[in-house]
């Protein structure tokens, strides 16, 4: 018996001590095959890492190209260098890494080949921006070349991405089965030490307890990953919607399109949240809604003393349970609004407008606080916005200054050349007819000899807004040239431009000019009038029959109206 118990104990010691050093074991096997996966998991993040700051590098250097295009302003080509730059050091360090196997050399050598095609392209558009200027540059960018590029890369970018997030998931099912088996041996051996050292029904109690503990574990890491995986998922669509945006914002040509691609995106951005975007008018103090998404008709402007972020510029967040002071304009038609967030949209310092977002509205719980992730997302998408209206201005105005005469502000001679071809092709194309209407100042040399050129300035300037004024808005007032304007009638036949012209004369004759505290005599002007297709086909037959017939009008005495004579006519009545 004794022997028997001793021989037990001798049993029960070396199955204990090669428990013990199969615990010890199996930790040490497991720490060896984690830290394995574990550096070729961060080997992998740093490829990607290094990928995207290539990506970021690629865009930081479309950027500044585009702002230089748009500004003219060598500065801003200061991030083109730079990223440059990082894009040769972190190209090596690509090379590196994928040397071998040979699919992955293959796609590297495509990225570095399509990141030097996109770096050329874009030196291309500085060299013509240096040496043709911006409107050079913007059509070479608008020709889509550079976004082509951009896109081949994006694709192997994203072919290259996938892969290497394909390796990462192995490695880390790989290590979570690792996990699991040591996890599970190591239960195992404990559950048959305590086996060994306790009372079986015990041991049995508390390798169970472990068990569902364990379980519970388990689970609720299960849960928190999945829920992890959903906001990674989120978060990764909405920078994909925020980069289609952004797109479609640098493509755009007039602010029309820009609203209507900013509700699009935000009602994607934003799936349960009311929201509207709001723009301060540059004519008056006073914000118009311009897009509005997942919700009620908000109201349809407001003026700046009604927004708290428009009075402060400012992020402004109402909470009814805070006691905190709603915006006038925030209202629905069904009940109170409880929750809601103004963002001031700028740019440079200047107020642009705002975006306000409603929280989100459930019919079992009714409104319900904004989410601070959706905050966040909401101030990227204003700095977004903000950025894209400052450059459509800044084009937009760059685009006047190209075609307006700064002293009358009526379009000058370039726009001319471009309007009257297309004005006379589109009534070819209808079977209309174009009059136009060529006037001069008469004796303006006279007049700038006897009161000074200032005072010659007074009289084009107040010529140029009674064009304006008594012009249709179909018809087009240009200044030609010195004291000359050129009026384009579309649609109008010959007698009817020729009464318009012999209006205007009046009108001309009625202005009173005055330079400083100083009265100036009246002006007369003389016109002469022709139309298409009587006078002929090409646009410059036209103005040179008008000038013709002003000519005529000069020598009759000036201060009347001259009708180009119908050059069918003059055939007829030509002796044979």
């Amino acid at each position: 018996m004794k022997s028997s118990i001793s021989r037990n104990i001798i049993i029960i010691m070396a199955m204990a001590l090669g428990a013990l050093l199969i615990n010890a074991a199996i930790p040490l096997n497991a720490l060896h095959q984690l830290d394995k996966s574990h550096t070729e998991t961060e080997i992998i993040r740093e490829k990607i890492t290094i990928m995207d700051s290539v990506m970021q590098d690629l865009l930081d250097a479309q950027n500044s190209v585009r702002g230089y295009a748009i500004s003219d302003n060598p500065e801003f080509l200061e991030p083109f260098y730079k990223a440059r730059s990082g894009l040769d050091s972190q190209l090596k360090l690509l090379q590196r890494h994928y040397r071998a196997p040979v699919r992955d050399h293959n796609n590297f050598l495509e990225l570095r080949t399509m990141v030097a095609a996109v770096l050329s392209h874009l030196e291309e558009q500085i060299q013509t921006q240096q040496t043709q200027g911006s409107e050079a540059t913007i059509a070479l960018i608008a020709r889509g070349e550079g976004k082509r590029r951009m896109d081949e890369v994006r694709d192997v970018y994203d072919e290259v991405r996938e892969m290497e997030d394909n390796r990462l998931d192995i490695l880390e099912t790989h290590e979570r089965k690792i996990q699991l088996y040591t996890n599970s041996a190591l239960i195992g051996l404990t559950i048959f030490d305590l086996v060994l050292f306790v009372l079986a029904f015990k041991l049995l109690f508390n390798a169970l307890r472990n068990a569902r503990r364990t379980e519970k574990e388990l689970s609720e890491l299960h849960a928190e990953t999945l829920k992890r995986g959903e906001v990674l998922t989120l978060k990764n669509k909405h920078k994909t919607i925020q980069a289609r945006l952004n797109d479609v914002l640098q493509s755009v040509i007039t602010p029309e399109e820009a609203y209507a691609a900013i509700q699009k995106h935000c009602a994607h951005l934003f799936p349960d949240y009311p929201g509207a975007l709001y723009i301060r008018s540059n004519s008056r103090d006073y914000f118009e809604l311009k897009a509005s998404w997942n919700g009620e008709n908000p109201s349809p402007g407001f003026e700046p003393d009604e927004c708290w972020a428009a009075r402060n510029n400012q992020i402004y967040e109402y909470n009814v349970e805070y006691d905190d002071l709603p915006c006038k304009h925030v209202k629905t038609h069904k009940e109170e609004v409880m929750y809601f967030i103004c963002l001031p949209i700028s740019s440079r310092d200047e107020m642009i407008g705002t975006m306000n977002i409603l929280g989100p509205v459930s019919a079992e719980y009714g409104q319900s606080p904004i989410d601070p992730e959706v905050r966040k997302l909401a101030h990227e998408v204003v700095g977004q916005i903000g950025l894209a209206i400052a450059n459509l201005r800044l084009r937009d105005s760059l685009r006047k200054s190209s075609i307006v005469d700064a002293l009358t502000g009526l379009y000058n001679r370039r726009y001319l050349d471009e309007t009257l071809p297309r004005e006379i092709a589109r009534a070819q194309r209808s079977g209309q007819s174009v009059g136009v209407i060529m006037l001069d100042i008469d004796h303006f040399k006279m007049f700038n000899d006897n009161y000074g050129h200032d005072a010659g300035d007074v009289a084009l300037r107040e010529t140029g807004m009674l064009l304006k004024q008594v012009c249709r808005s179909s018809d087009i007032p240009c200044r030609f040239g010195g004291e000359e304007f050129i009026i384009i009638l579309p649609q109008a036949t010959l007698e009817i431009s020729a009464a318009r012209a012999d209006a205007i004369r009046w009108e001309i004759k009625k202005l009173h000019l005055t330079y400083g505290s100083e009265s100036l005599p009246a002006i007369t002007a003389s016109l002469g009038i022709a139309a298409y297709p009587i006078h002929g086909e090409r646009y410059e037959d036209v103005i040179k029959a008008a000038d013709g017939a002003l000519y005529h009008a000069k020598h009759q005495g000036r201060d009347r109206v001259e009708v180009a004579p119908d050059p069918s006519a003059q055939e007829v009545d030509s002796p044979s």
